[in-house]
Protein backbone atom coordinates (compact mmCIF):
# COMPACT_ATOMS: atom_id res chain seq x y z
CA UNK A 1 0.00 0.00 0.00
CA UNK A 2 2.59 2.58 1.14
CA UNK A 3 4.43 2.38 -2.83
CA UNK A 4 0.64 3.71 -4.13
CA UNK A 5 0.92 6.55 -1.86
CA UNK A 6 1.53 9.75 -3.83
CA UNK A 7 -0.52 8.74 -6.97
CA UNK A 8 -3.23 10.73 -8.54
CA UNK A 9 -6.96 10.62 -8.26
CA UNK A 10 -7.82 7.40 -10.40
CA UNK A 11 -10.74 6.16 -12.04
CA UNK A 12 -11.46 2.81 -12.11
CA UNK A 13 -13.55 1.16 -14.64
CA UNK A 14 -14.72 -2.67 -15.04
CA UNK A 15 -17.04 -4.28 -16.73
CA UNK A 16 -19.48 -6.40 -14.44
CA UNK A 17 -19.12 -9.24 -16.29
CA UNK A 18 -15.59 -8.41 -17.85
CA UNK A 19 -12.30 -11.16 -16.55
CA UNK A 20 -10.16 -8.70 -14.85
CA UNK A 21 -12.98 -6.75 -12.78
CA UNK A 22 -11.71 -8.55 -9.27
CA UNK A 23 -8.71 -7.37 -9.83
CA UNK A 24 -9.72 -3.80 -10.87
CA UNK A 25 -11.83 -3.71 -7.95
CA UNK A 26 -9.09 -5.03 -5.37
CA UNK A 27 -6.58 -2.62 -6.89
CA UNK A 28 -9.27 0.16 -6.50
CA UNK A 29 -9.77 -0.84 -2.53
CA UNK A 30 -5.40 -0.92 -2.42
CA UNK A 31 -5.74 2.49 -3.72
CA UNK A 32 -8.01 3.45 -0.90
CA UNK A 33 -6.21 2.04 1.41
CA UNK A 34 -3.10 4.42 0.56
CA UNK A 35 -5.36 7.20 0.83
CA UNK A 36 -5.48 8.16 -2.62
CA UNK A 37 -9.41 9.46 -4.12
CA UNK A 38 -10.69 6.32 -6.60
CA UNK A 39 -13.78 6.33 -8.10
CA UNK A 40 -14.94 2.59 -8.69
CA UNK A 41 -17.52 2.31 -11.44
CA UNK A 42 -18.66 -1.36 -12.74
CA UNK A 43 -19.91 -0.86 -16.49
CA UNK A 44 -23.20 -2.72 -17.10
CA UNK A 45 -22.52 -5.93 -18.97
CA UNK A 46 -24.03 -5.42 -22.31
CA UNK A 47 -21.52 -7.17 -24.48
CA UNK A 48 -18.37 -5.34 -25.50
CA UNK A 49 -16.63 -3.78 -29.44
CA UNK A 50 -13.23 -4.16 -29.91
CA UNK A 51 -12.71 -0.84 -28.74
CA UNK A 52 -14.64 1.63 -26.27
CA UNK A 53 -13.38 4.59 -28.18
CA UNK A 54 -14.45 3.76 -31.49
CA UNK A 55 -17.83 1.85 -31.28
CA UNK A 56 -18.44 0.16 -34.11
CA UNK A 57 -22.30 0.37 -33.90
CA UNK A 58 -24.09 2.11 -30.78
CA UNK A 59 -23.04 0.33 -27.79
CA UNK A 60 -24.61 1.15 -24.29
CA UNK A 61 -21.32 0.24 -22.30
CA UNK A 62 -18.82 1.64 -25.07
CA UNK A 63 -20.99 5.05 -23.82
CA UNK A 64 -21.18 4.28 -20.30
CA UNK A 65 -17.48 4.58 -20.05
CA UNK A 66 -16.92 7.63 -21.92
CA UNK A 67 -19.49 9.19 -20.21
CA UNK A 68 -17.49 8.45 -16.95
CA UNK A 69 -14.36 8.89 -18.80
CA UNK A 70 -15.59 12.83 -19.51
CA UNK A 71 -17.23 13.17 -15.85
CA UNK A 72 -13.81 12.41 -14.54
CA UNK A 73 -11.81 14.65 -16.68
CA UNK A 74 -14.00 16.96 -16.35
CA UNK A 75 -14.99 16.97 -12.19
CA UNK A 76 -12.32 19.48 -10.06
CA UNK A 77 -9.15 17.28 -9.00
CA UNK A 78 -8.74 16.84 -5.25
CA UNK A 79 -5.54 18.08 -3.24
CA UNK A 80 -3.31 16.11 -2.84
CA UNK A 81 -3.00 14.07 0.52
CA UNK A 82 -0.97 15.56 3.12
CA UNK A 83 2.41 14.13 3.72
CA UNK A 84 3.25 13.28 7.48
CA UNK A 85 5.67 15.82 8.73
Amino acid sequence: VQRLAGLPPTLVLAGEDGPMRDGALAYAARLEQAGIAVRTVLIAATGWPESLEQAPQPCPCAEATQAQLRAFLQAPMPPPPMKPS
